[in-house]
């Protein structure tokens, strides 16, 4: 689907490969908990300030170096 402003949202059944290209700001809303799960690799790209902020902590984990909370 290519929606007039050229964001193009599309599904490749054969690859099971979503892909979302967005032309303009993009903003996600949940009013309950989220999980999000990645059986791979992941990539998080900003070209701009990214601000993370928790209103308990922020924690974190990796095989290699331990773990911590922030």
């Amino acid at each position: 689907k290519v929606f007039d402003d050229g964001t193009v949202i599309e599904y490749d059944r054969s690859a099971h490969k979503l892909l979302i290209d967005v032309k303009g700001d993009t903003q996600i809303q949940i009013t309950g908990n989220a999980s999000i799960t990645v059986n791979g690799n992941t990539t998080v790209k900003t070209d701009g300030h990214t601000d993370i902020s928790s209103g308990n902590c922020i924690s974190f984990s990796c095989d290699r170096h331990g773990g911590g909370t922030i």
